[in-house]
């Protein structure tokens, strides 16, 4: 974890720091450490989706289901993914 913990050091400025450590306690299965770095992130820039999707994620899989809907809605928001794109089934 030193090298991304020296990037944070050195630029705190940038989510995609916060999101690779979460995924890094993710995969330790540190789960609430993970939680903090994506929580971290989003304070910085909330407006950086992939730290709400992996939110999601780890909420679910730490059974805080109340806060996942919330975190997927966030991440739809900032992807700001058109209608055109969730349209399933056939095309007319």
């Amino acid at each position: 974890m030193s090298a991304y913990e020296t990037a944070a050091q050195k630029d705190n400025k940038h989510p995609e720091v916060y999101l690779k450590r979460a995924l890094i306690w993710q995969r330790a299965t540190k789960l609430d450490l993970a939680i903090k770095e994506c929580e971290d992130g989003a304070k910085i820039d909330p407006d950086y989706a992939p730290l709400y999707k992996l939110l999601a994620e780890l909420h679910y899989s730490n059974g805080n289901f109340d806060k996942v809907t919330g975190d997927l809605d966030r991440y739809l928001t900032k992807t700001k993914i058109e209608e055109d794109h969730l349209h399933v089934g056939p095309t007319t």
